[in-house]
């Protein structure tokens, strides 16, 4: 008889490997472009520049010149934090770093479009205490003056950071409040 009274963190904590191992089994590494394989393969995403994207505004990128079209090197680092500094997000070139201090989870990824879905950033997350890696979509929406909103799913569907407003932050980051 199997005894299935496991704490849920470690039924949770099997499972989430188990799915980053098949997600693995697709490719491998971060970013987009190159041989075919990892988050650009995942999702069918082609490297674009963030400056290009609909929240740009919230972004330092550099104004186009002429029939220049937007900057290719993206935006210099600007950073967005939530009410609570226990989400940060940092967008440095075409490239983001997402911290969830509470989920103990750190996504990284470039930015890309796709043709049948929503641009976003692209890459790999990974969960302190899991060695394994998986491939995660981040989707990033202007909200207002200053502020974005955000949401990290996996490559199955599965909501990994929830629906989250944060503002753009200016000089040093908010100590975080509790989980």
């Amino acid at each position: 008889m199997i005894d299935d009274r496991r704490p849920m963190g470690v039924v949770w904590a099997a499972a989430l490997g188990a799915a980053i191992a098949i997600a693995q089994a697709a490719g491998c590494g971060v970013g987009l472009g190159g041989t075919g394989t990892g988050a650009a393969a995942v999702f069918q995403a082609s490297p674009a520049s963030v400056c290009g994207s609909d929240f740009a505004g919230q972004l330092d990128c550099p104004a186009p010149t002429g029939a220049q079209t937007p900057s290719p090197a993206g935006t210099p680092i600007v950073r967005f934090v939530d009410a609570t500094g226990l989400l940060v997000l940092e967008i440095e070139g075409n490239d983001a770093r997402l911290d969830g201090a509470c989920q103990k989870l750190h996504f990284d990824g470039s930015y890309g479009t796709r043709s049948a879905a929503a641009p976003g950033f692209f890459g790999v997350y990974t969960v302190e205490g899991i060695a394994a890696e998986g491939f995660a979509a981040l989707s990033v929406a202007e909200a207002g003056a200053g502020g974005l909103t955000i949401e990290l799913r996996d490559a199955a569907g599965q909501v990994l950071i929830g629906l989250a407003t944060l503002q753009r932050a200016s000089g040093t980051l908010p100590a975080p409040g509790p989980c």
